[in-house]
């Protein structure tokens, strides 16, 4: 909340408590220009996020995450090989997505299990292993975390085509 933002909330609350004359109209133009200025602040976030997207270390980690996501690095081996600091490199992250360098990690592994799902033959244990889960238990746990369904049961639903 900008300062400005913050004045013009307690002005409508003052006017609010108040018995002033034209009270009903003043508290139209507060509410307009609170709109307004939210309004303005909405874009500023949208403009930042859109400009952390193209930010060239952002699309530098994405490019590096689409290469080693199998390998299943920690986010401070990401950072060391983009020559930033683990802090830095979720600060940027954030700032593109709202979310942690480590969750865009994660997403990217669950896109690939569920595609190995829907178009190989493999087992979920072998599908685990074949993306850096050394336990086939700890695999179809994060996956039924990150999506909602089990392994098998995600499979089962796809061939039923639902």
């Amino acid at each position: 909340c900008t300062p400005d933002l913050r004045r013009l909330i307690q002005r409508i609350f003052t006017e609010y408590d108040g018995k002033g004359f034209a009270r009903a109209q003043v508290l139209r133009s507060q509410a307009g220009s609170l709109l307004g200025l939210m309004a303005r602040a909405i874009v500023a976030v949208a403009d930042d996020a859109e400009a952390g997207r193209h930010h060239p270390l952002f699309r530098r980690f994405e490019a590096l995450v689409e290469e080693v996501f199998r390998e299943r690095i920690p986010v401070a081996d990401y950072a060391a090989q983009l020559a930033v600091s683990p802090t830095h490199l979720n600060r940027i992250v954030r700032q593109a997505t709202g979310r942690p360098a480590s969750a865009l990690i994660n997403d990217r592994v669950l896109r690939e299990a569920r595609r190995m799902l829907i178009y190989t033959n493999l087992g979920a244990a072998e599908i685990g292993y074949e993306l850096g889960y050394n336990d086939p238990a700890h695999f179809s746990r994060v996956f039924a975390r990150g999506t909602g369904v089990p392994p098998r049961l995600f499979r089962q639903r796809m061939e039923r085509g639902g």
